[in-house]
């Protein structure tokens, strides 16, 4: 064995440890990135949220179907002050979340568990005024859609394997429009 061939092997062999260093560094930053977005979507999660969490599932719910009603194109700019502000955060809250969780940023199963319930009551009820504000950019929320169909999709398994899960034919049914409505444009 000449010194050039030993050279080499140990070339080889830094390049190989550099490379396992490498692979290992980019997980553990992985995992902090995710430590970092998992903390930094829970501090949205104060008692604002549910105040407006509370606004938008019992005042606003209450009271959708008479707004549309008055006004069938109504979207978030149209809806009355006392509720406006509150299902936009509440909205922007759930896409974010649905854009970290698609992105892989979080733990999609943690999210759902914890928040996937939440995301399906609010999409069901915000849909009409989210489906409005499409007519303008048609992407809007888009994520927070992602999330609610990834919700459903989990919970119903979770179910189906005996878990508690509080899961209703609707929200399966919903599962099903949503898939129908990105691949043709159309409900129902």
């Amino acid at each position: 064995m000449n010194e050039e061939t030993v050279f080499a092997g140990l070339a080889a062999l830094a390049a190989l440890l550099a490379a396992v260093v490498a692979i290992y560094q980019s997980r553990q930053l992985k995992q902090t990135i995710h430590l970092q977005a998992t903390v930094e979507l829970m501090r949205q999660y104060t008692v604002d949220f549910w105040t407006d969490r509370n606004v938008v599932s019992f005042k606003l719910a209450n009271r959708i179907t008479g707004l549309l009603k008055k006004n069938r194109k109504m979207d978030f700019a149209g809806l009355p002050p006392k509720y406006r502000d509150a299902a936009r955060r509440i909205s922007f809250f759930f896409d974010l979340l649905g854009l970290l969780v698609k992105e892989g940023y979080v733990n999609r199963d943690t999210f759902i568990s914890f928040l996937g319930g939440s995301a399906i009551t609010h999409y069901r009820i915000l849909r009409p005024i989210i489906e409005n504000e499409r007519k303008k950019r048609p992407r809007f929320q888009k994520y927070f859609e992602d999330f609610v169909a990834n919700s459903i999709r989990v919970l119903s398994k979770w179910e189906s394997e005996g878990e508690r899960v509080r899961f209703d034919e609707v929200q399966k049914g919903e599962l099903l429009k949503i898939e129908k409505y990105w691949k043709t444009g159309k409900w129902g």
